[in-house]
């Protein structure tokens, strides 16, 4: 039986992407979602100090845990045998802790957005081939109502509704998040459980089991090794949606397909398609170590390290973006930070280096460690 519920309503400021088995994403997925949201559990749990197995299968360690219930004593103490997220996701032999009901579903979705190069990837005229990036997915809100069992203790769902404010203000939920998708606002309700006492706990404040019998994945990311980054970028008056990405309005060459008005993503949607470049100013980093490349933003069949978000409107001309790194240098993310400079954007959103970005501000940045031990962001 349950007697806890929280109802959590989610509004996407970039679009959100569940897939499919065929690799589309025409309405949302519920085990899309909650596949993301227990990543960033396990995220979160490895960076408190406790053990969580590998439920992707994408590292070399540990399989996911199992359990077996031979007697009432096994049930008691199931969460001293199995890691604190597939006590609550569950796991083989121990149902998920939790069931999800869709409410008020507004999501639809956008037309595909295709975002070609800057350049012809073989570099040669006849060829004349770019690569192609798409933008597309679901947009605008829906409610989800999380119905916990009795035997659940508070702390499990506390943890679960703090990692919900975090996402909302800093992370990025779903498939494709590197790629650009899915930073929502997050609105988290409750008339059974004390979700305001429970925000204003600290992460370093709440105790979990541990034990050896726990499964691990020493390996896998970690909140206490991810940095977060949000940047507004500011417009001037002049800025002309129809010359991003191409010499001019009029060029017969050019390199955005239009499949989708990018006036509707800028003036209803709010927001535009700016990861692709940016994620290719940010591979410029490191083009003469193909390795790192490859380590930090990802490569056919292998994911990033680093997550860039698409602009959301925050006010008149106004955009902010996310960048999420995690196991990175501090070197390199501050190589990071002092690439996205006016200049810079300005020439990779226009070829001809319209000056339509007047300014480039920091907004936050925090580190995973502060956020676990209640710190403040910088």
């Amino acid at each position: 039986m349950s007697n806890r519920q929280i109802k959590v309503t989610f509004k996407t400021l970039t679009p959100l992407w569940t897939g499919d088995a065929w690799g589309e994403c025409d309405e949302l997925k519920l085990t899309g979602l909650i596949g993301s949201l227990r990543w960033w559990f396990e995220v979160l749990v490895r960076g408190m100090g406790y053990k969580a197995c590998d439920s992707t299968g994408d590292n070399k360690c540990q399989s996911k845990c199992q359990s077996e219930i031979k007697s009432p004593e096994d049930v008691l103490d199931i969460y001293r045998k199995i890691c604190p997220v597939c006590y609550l996701f569950g796991t083989t032999g121990w149902k998920s802790r939790f069931q999800v009901k869709i409410e008020d579903n507004k999501l639809e979705g956008i037309n595909k957005f295709e975002v070609r190069t800057r350049s012809n990837k073989h570099k040669v005229k006849e060829k004349n081939e770019y690569l192609s990036r798409y933008c597309n997915g679901l947009f605008g809100s829906f409610t989800l109502i999380f119905s916990f069992l009795s035997d659940v203790p508070d702390k499990y769902i506390c943890l679960f509704v703090k990692l919900l404010k975090l996402l909302s203000n800093y992370g990025m939920i779903g498939a494709k998040i590197s790629q650009g998708n899915g930073v929502c606002s997050i609105k988290i309700e409750s008339e059974s459980f004390d979700v305001n006492t429970c925000l204003d706990k600290d992460f370093s404040t709440i105790e979990l089991s541990k034990t050896e019998k726990q499964k691990n994945c020493s390996d896998c990311p970690k909140l206490s090794n991810f940095k977060f980054l949000k940047i507004n970028l500011s417009f001037n008056n002049k800025m002309n949606l129809r010359h991003i990405w191409r010499k001019d309005s009029n060029d017969p060459k050019k390199l955005n397909n239009f499949d989708g008005d990018i006036n509707d993503l800028w003036n209803n949607k709010k927001f535009l398609p700016i990861s692709f470049h940016i994620r290719d100013l940010l591979r410029d980093l490191w083009k003469s170590n193909k390795y790192l490349r490859h380590v930090l933003m990802g490569e056919r069949g292998k994911g990033a390290r680093i997550f860039v978000s698409h602009g959301y409107q925050v006010g008149k001309n106004q955009i902010e973006l996310r960048i999420i790194g995690y196991d990175i240098k501090d070197e390199q993310w501050e190589n990071i930070k002092d690439s996205l400079t006016v200049k810079q954007l300005n020439r990779i959103f226009w070829f001809n280096e319209k000056d339509y970005i007047s300014n480039v501000t920091l907004i936050e940045e925090i580190a995973g460690q502060n956020l676990i031990l209640g710190g403040k962001s910088s």
